[in-house]
């Protein structure tokens, strides 16, 4: 609880006299440190010392700094961050991680602290914890990058001069490792389809769209009729379905809800003939049903058996199931996107055009992902460098260390 300390000091008058000057001192604890306010009289001091105390039950007790302003707890600053920043730009999938990272990590280690209070020897010791317990390199990143982000708004609203968790890099080194793909052959993914279309026909036109275009899991699902442009061969991607979390009256459950791509842009995927076939056959089979059920024809391409949105947890059931009619390993959905794009490296098509068939930001998530793929491919471009009137000979003799006759 606060405590106050009467202060006094000797002064002198002009005229020789003594007099004494007394001031009050408030003092408590936050977090280890001594904290002071000082008042010019002993009543000023009381109030602010009873208003104090209650102010400290509840754990919410700060001081106002030297300008007056009242530097706020990382909970509190993250508190708003949240509502101004995360909850206005993201999306649903991005505030739901970004309050988990909140949550479950961040706020444990700094969210009793005042923003002026955790510096950087502390983030430091905090991402080395992180790492000790087990934690990937670049999940304690994004714990960085959010940290960060709260402090960027607190450095924009004159709160704080500096950032502890600026230059993630010089704080917690991420390994130089690409991501994992699984990727089937041609043969595979041929002998998958048709085991798909003898066992599973209703699963066939999902499973094959998404081997034929690189879709990602929720494109699909999102996917309506309207999009398709049967005269110029192409889908539009322009939205996705995802299922998030909602909590209500502290109950949470999953709530489906259809958003923007991953990028947030609408891009055109090539659909190739044979496509255009299968989703023709699959039209047919949907207006039938529709009709049989007395539903008029649904705008999603591909339903579940409620006519509602796809359910992921049954796109994995179904995979899993294929999979072992075809007696092959489990792959996830997600390795279909990969298998599509690895498949059109490796038959020469442009990395450019993959990368805006899978709707990359930049070339160099295609490159980084996949490039990988196709060892060797590429081994005889620099053979097109050489002189045309250089020998196979000249070759062989480099080669074996031999003097090359020069014809002098």
């Amino acid at each position: 609880m606060p405590w106050i300390t009467e202060l006094k000091a000797e002064k002198v008058k002009k005229d020789g006299s003594p007099y004494t000057i007394s001031k009050y001192r408030v003092g408590s604890f936050k977090n280890g440190r001594r904290k002071f306010k000082t008042f010019t009289n002993e009543k000023d001091a009381k109030a602010f010392s009873k208003a104090l105390g209650k102010i400290l039950l509840n754990k919410e007790y700060n001081f106002p700094g030297a300008d007056g302003k009242v530097i706020p707890t990382f909970k509190e600053a993250s508190k708003k961050w949240f509502s101004d920043h995360v909850e206005t730009n993201c999306k649903p999938s991005s505030i739901e991680g970004y309050q988990g990272m909140l949550d479950n990590h961040v706020l444990p280690a700094f969210g009793e602290m005042r923003l002026d209070e955790i510096t950087k020897d502390a983030v430091r010791a905090f991402c080395a914890g992180k790492k000790k317990d087990g934690m990937a390199s670049r999940s304690i990143r994004y714990m960085l990058a959010t940290i960060s982000g709260v402090y960027s708004l607190a450095i924009e609203d004159g709160l704080v001069a500096l950032n502890p968790a600026s230059k993630p890099a010089k704080l917690i080194r991420v390994e130089d490792t690409k991501e994992k793909v699984t990727v089937l052959t041609d043969e595979e993914t041929r002998h998958l389809l048709t085991k798909t279309k003898e066992n599973l026909p209703r699963f066939y036109p999902v499973l094959f769209t998404a081997f034929r275009t690189g879709m990602r899991q929720g494109e699909l699902v999102a996917l309506v009729w309207a999009s398709i442009d049967w005269r110029g061969k192409f889908i539009e991607v322009g939205r996705s379905y995802r299922k998030n979390k909602v909590s209500e009256a502290g109950i949470s459950r999953r709530e489906g809800a259809f958003s923007t791509t991953k990028s947030g842009k609408i891009r055109q995927v090539d659909m190739s003939d044979q496509l255009a076939g299968v989703l023709t056959e699959h039209r047919k089979a949907i207006a039938a049903a529709a009709l049989k059920a007395g539903k008029p024809m649904p705008e999603l391409v591909f339903p579940s058996t409620t006519w509602t949105p796809m359910d992921s947890s049954h796109i994995r059931r179904d995979l899993n199931a294929v999979l072992k009619h075809a007696k092959m390993h489990r792959i996830r959905f997600h390795d279909t996107r990969h298998t599509f794009a690895s498949l059109l490296l490796r038959k020469g098509e442009s990395p450019v055009y993959v990368q805006h068939q899978l709707g990359h930001h930049d070339i160099s998530m295609t490159v980084g992902t996949y490039g990988h793929l196709i060892p060797g491919e590429n081994r005889q471009a620099v053979n097109r460098l050489d002189d045309p009137d250089w020998s196979a000979e000249k070759t062989v003799g480099a080669r074996t260390g031999n003097r090359v006759a020069t014809g002098e």
